[in-house]
């Protein structure tokens, strides 16, 4: 009977630590934010989807090629330039020699630079309005004793600090008012909201000045999260 009697008295404590144990799990996930995201973007999903890929009319060219355009286009930015004079005659009869109307292809790079600055700005409208969740890297703008509350979100680690900035159509400004503690450049976070389109261009501090950034998304987040 005693050992009986002690094994309920074991059941019962065990129960009330599982109580007590699951209380503070409760209480969390009814205070944690749910999730208001309805779908989860890729970078990708933020360019036009009637975006044409632009091709590159250099993508074959050999090394000795490369560095016979690199002289041909260092003449176009020098063309007083006698050393480039003399050298752009040996590297333009190599590219005859070749079959290559490098003068053609010049001119079609600038119009494909134009296309591409003008790709760069393309938006997605089917995603404006819509709720999403975009995972991504932090460029700080604001804070606000030292919380966080606007901020760059980028593709890739660093950009705009320690790499050139993305296309503006991969670079969202996104205002966090409540604020949240900065982990570092790079660890990665989810942010959640409507996505809008809103062509901005804050400055980014550098230790040796500002860098203008070209965005072309705007959200004012619901909620962000590290990545996980």
């Amino acid at each position: 009977m005693l050992i009986l009697m002690l094994f309920i008295l074991l059941g019962l404590t065990m129960l009330s630590i599982k109580k007590w144990a699951v209380l503070p799990l409760l209480f969390f996930m009814l205070n944690s934010p749910p999730s208001i995201a309805n779908a989860i973007w890729k970078w990708s999903d933020l360019i036009s989807a009637g975006a044409a890929p632009i091709d590159n009319p250099f993508a074959g060219f050999s090394s000795i090629q490369r560095y016979d355009l690199l002289i041909m286009t260092s003449l176009q930015q020098s063309p007083h330039n006698p050393k480039l004079q003399k050298e752009s005659q040996l590297s333009l009869q190599r590219f005859n020699d070749a079959g290559i109307d490098i003068l053609a292809l010049l001119k079609k790079q600038q119009e494909t630079a134009n296309e591409r600055a003008q790709a760069q700005q393309a938006i997605n409208k089917a995603l404006l309005g819509q709720q999403g969740k975009l995972a991504g890297y932090i460029v700080p703008l604001a804070f606000d004793n030292n919380q966080l509350t606007q901020f760059l979100l980028v593709p890739t680690a660093g950009a705009c600090i320690h790499t050139p900035p993305p296309a503006a159509n991969q670079i969202v400004l996104v205002n966090y008012p409540q604020g949240f503690e900065m982990v570092g450049l790079y660890t990665p976070i989810w942010i959640e909201g409507s996505l809008q389109a809103e062509s901005n261009l804050p400055s980014v501090q550098l230790s040796d000045g500002e860098l203008a950034v070209n965005s072309a998304y705007m959200m004012q987040a619901d909620k962000v999260t590290l990545y996980r």
